[in-house]
């Protein structure tokens, strides 16, 4: 009886070990198509970035690519060359917002008046927050004696954008007193990302000042004076 046993358990041994090794070669084979896989990815990961080099462009992260895609908004300018000589409103186009301004050449430093403040630039809100020009919530933010002083914020609201300034008849930056501030009635109460552009230099001299894009105006920075040039920094933040 003991030697039938000892074939038996000899059997099950040799099964055992057939089926092992079977295994074993799948996990390979698996193994080694999967790091084949891995390899040819990235072949063509490391061929698109070097195209991509050699004409001098960058690969972009995924999360840039949403960035973008969320960002799509359109832009306006606004011709304001003779509405800062008088006393009114200056506005962006109804359901767009201020991302910059535009000055003209001044004759002389003493003479850097407002009323060289000629164009604005206006960028609708970003296309995910679907918001329609009557989609909006606006108030008037009253700084008739806020920039009587110097080196003062006027800043909107949490959550509100710049959509237009209002001047009296004047040269210099006290005669800003309102700012028109505006936000999509789809966006949460709250800006988002912000931050403080300098425009000390760009605004000295005829040209573009502006927020990055993506980001629009929610107010402004008077430094020590009171002519155009001592408008120093926009607060610049993301809807």
């Amino acid at each position: 009886m003991a030697l039938p046993r000892l074939m038996f358990l000899g059997l099950i041994l040799v099964a055992s070990s057939v089926i092992s090794r079977n295994i074993t070669k799948r996990s390979v084979a698996n193994y080694t198509v999967a790091r084949n896989s891995s390899l040819s990815i990235n072949k063509v990961f490391k061929r698109m970035v070097s195209s991509q080099s050699e004409t001098g462009l960058q690969p972009k992260s995924d999360s840039e690519h949403v960035l973008n895609k969320r960002w799509t908004s359109q832009r306006s300018v606004a011709n304001w060359w003779h509405s800062f000589d008088v006393r009114g409103w200056n506005m962006c186009p109804s359901g767009t917002y201020m991302t910059g301004l535009w000055r003209n050449n001044r004759h002389t430093w003493r003479g850097d008046s407002i009323v060289l403040i000629e164009e604005a630039e206006c960028y609708t809100p970003p296309s995910y927050l679907r918001a329609t020009a009557g989609e909006r919530s606006c108030y008037t933010l009253n700084i008739w004696l806020h920039w009587d002083r110097d080196d003062r914020w006027a800043i909107c609201r949490n959550g509100h954008y710049m959509n237009g300034i209002y001047n009296t008849k004047g040269s210099h930056l006290h005669n800003i007193e309102e700012f028109h501030c505006c936000k999509p009635k789809s966006h949460h109460t709250s800006w988002g990302h912000c931050y403080n552009q300098s425009v000390r230099r760009s605004l000295d001299e005829k040209g573009w000042s502006r927020c990055t894009y993506g980001y629009y105006m929610a107010g402004m920075y008077k430094g020590h004076c009171n002519d155009l040039y001592c408008i120093e920094s926009f607060k610049c933040c993301r809807m």
